[in-house]
């Protein structure tokens, strides 16, 4: 029976012997896998305080990222726009960068102001190459960033 396992970039990769999106070789299971066995990524977290994108449109080509609806807080309401892609990756924003409008459709204070790109709050979960890739996006792409809480999504 062939081993199963996530690449760190998130990739499932089945029984290959490398990552066939990103090329790392299949890691050494230790004993306590059993064969066979899916291996989930590590799932880590960072987060970003207000936050404007000089060009949001190029992070979402970059990640592969589509909206998915709403992010929900625990009550049920909806706290913010849900962005995923097809390795696990899911990134909340507070607001619609690209529209410019908070989940019950009021405009930013940003937007109001004629900034585009505003993206709020920001929170990142996922697989840790991943968030790694996701953030050093953010930072390659945001035009200002208040702060940051890696590890942990702090604001959102």
């Amino acid at each position: 029976m062939s081993e199963y396992w996530y690449c760190t970039c998130g990739q499932a990769c089945g029984d290959k012997p490398k990552c066939p999106a990103c090329g790392n070789p299949r890691p050494e299971l230790s004993h306590s896998h059993a064969v066979g066995e899916l291996q989930e990524p590590e799932v880590v977290e960072h987060g970003f305080d207000l936050t404007i994108f000089e060009d949001w449109p190029a992070l979402m080509a970059a990640l592969g990222l589509r909206q998915d609806g709403h992010s929900q807080r625990d009550d049920g309401t909806a706290n913010g726009f849900r962005w995923v892609n097809d390795r696990k990756l899911v990134v909340v924003t507070r607001c619609n960068p690209i529209d410019g409008k908070y989940v019950d459709g009021e405009v930013c204070s940003a937007q109001r102001q004629g900034v585009g790109g505003f993206a709020s709050y920001i929170g990142i979960q996922g697989p840790v190459g991943q968030v790694t890739l996701c953030v050093k996006a953010v930072h390659k792409y945001a035009g200002y960033i208040k702060g940051e809480s890696p590890g942990t999504r702090d604001y959102i």
